[in-house]
This record gives structure tokens, sequence and C-alpha cells, in this order.
């Protein structure tokens, strides 16, 4: 006679495991505490919580790319721009900086340091909708480069319609000579200054594309975001980049729980993990 669970019980003990990575890797991004706090919650050494995060957050991706939740990396075309903002007639470009650690080597420091927030970065840009739907994040960069020369690496303005109509700040200047339909306030001058219609016009734009910011504030709730980044590996800066969406991670999520984007591809936290 076998001694043995019963299958039902196993199947349940496994669910349980699912659970306990899913816990791990999200607990992970949204307080970001260090490996030994981490590994004190779990009971696991500091040296299984790294190699648990190496291995979980490619899972990660992976699992909410399948789901189709995640922001578009490259868009190349009308096509792809309506695939990742279907049915939008208005879109919000704004860039944002995540701290990173100060490297030793003066001449990247000197690359990734960032004269605005006035320490070492890595800047990325984010595309949403009038819902605040991050539909697009591009790699992210060195904190040393401006955000109009980062929108022009990317190459998206060509690719988006002209009945869209672009919402932008006064760090993307020109690009209102790349895509006709574009709505950015107006710098003035110490010779030309604004005039008081131009200052209200710009009180209104200003008003209407603080839907950019107000993405960005739910981006910041995750602690991953907000704090030096301390993983030196570079795909895990870009790893994490990608899932700062707010409409995946933050507590305020519309349309489907994180829970539900695993419902049915939760094997994929066991089978690919120890």
């Amino acid at each position: 006679m076998e001694i043995g669970f019963p299958v039902k019980r196993w199947s349940h003990l496994h669910e349980i495991l699912y659970r306990l990575k899913l816990l791990f890797i999200l607990l992970y991004l949204k307080c970001y505490p260090t490996y030994d706090l981490q590994g004190l919650l779990f009971g696991l050494d500091r040296t299984r919580v790294c190699r648990w995060v190496k291995i979980l957050l490619p899972v990660l991706e992976m699992t909410l790319g399948r789901e189709c939740v995640l922001p578009a990396r490259q868009i190349r075309s009308a096509e792809e721009f309506f695939r990742a903002f279907p049915g939008v007639k208005d879109v919000f470009i704004d860039g944002t900086e995540r701290p990173v650690q100060k490297p030793k080597n003066l001449r990247r420091r000197k690359k990734m340091y960032s004269g605005k927030k006035r320490q070492t970065t890595r800047k990325g840009l984010i595309m949403t909708d009038e819902t605040r739907q991050i539909g697009f994040i591009p790699m992210s960069k060195n904190g040393r480069r401006h955000d109009k020369r980062l929108l022009d690496k990317v190459d998206i303005i060509r690719h988006i319609p002209p009945e869209v109509t672009i919402w932008a700040d006064t760090g993307f200047q020109g690009i209102d000579k790349q895509h006709p339909n574009t709505q950015i306030p107006k710098k003035g001058t110490r010779k030309r200054p604004l005039s008081p219609e131009q200052k209200q016009e710009n009180k209104i734009i200003s008003g209407i594309r603080i839907t950019v910011e107000h993405a960005i504030a739910g981006i910041k709730r995750l602690g991953c975001m907000t704090q030096i980044l301390r993983n030196r590996r570079p795909f895990i800066d870009d790893i994490a980049n990608r899932l700062k969406n707010d409409y995946i991670l933050c507590p305020d999520m519309r349309q489907r729980s994180i829970a539900g984007c695993y419902q049915n591809n939760v094997a994929w936290l066991y089978l690919l993990t120890p």
C-alpha cells in the first residue's frame, strides 16, 4: 500500500506554491526590500532570494506578455500603434527618471548624471492615453539624455496617425514640426515674454496633459521605481521599467486583477522555477 497525499491535495499544494512565488516577486517590486529582509520574510537565505528574483522577474514579464497587458517596447507602424492604443484619439508623452547607484567610473558617472535631478539616474519615456493606460515604454537610457533626443531615437512620431492628438510638455520642443496635430505649451524668452492669452492657453494645455503625470504618480508608488536601483544586471532594470505600469501592479487596477492575469498561467511560475 502506497502512502502519499491525494491528487487533489497535491494540486492544492502546487497552487499554494504558485501563489507564494507570485507574492514573493510582487512584494519585491512593491516594497523593494533588501535581499536580507526579503529572506527574513520568506525564510530564505539571501543568495536564494537573489536567485529567485533573477528567475521570477522574467517569468512575470513572460506571463503578463501572454495576457497582452504589457506596454509595447517598439512601434513600427500605424497598425502596431492602434494595437497598443485601440480607438485612441489623444496620447500623452512625458519622461521619468529613476535613481541608480553612482558608478565608480567617472566617465560612466557623467553619462548617467541628470542635471534635473542632480543625481545619477536612468531615464525612460512614457506614452499614455486619456484613461492613464500606459501603452508604450521604450528601453531606459542614461539620465543625461534629453527627453526630445530619446523620443527621436525610438522613432515613433511618424507612426502616429494625423488624427491622433499628441500632448507634450516644453521638454519636447520641435515635436510640432514632426506631427501636425500636436499640443505643446509655448515657451517665452526674456525678449519675447508670453502674452496673457498665451499663458492662459499654456494653463489649459497643462491641465489636460496632467493625465500622464497621474500615470507617473501611480508608477512611483512602486518601491522599485522610487528607491535607488540596487540590481546591477542591466536586464533587471529594463524588466522593472516595463513592469511599472500602474494598470498592472498598482492598487487602483481598473479592468482586471493581477491574480486574474495568473489564473491561467500560474504553471509558468512552478515549471520554470526551482
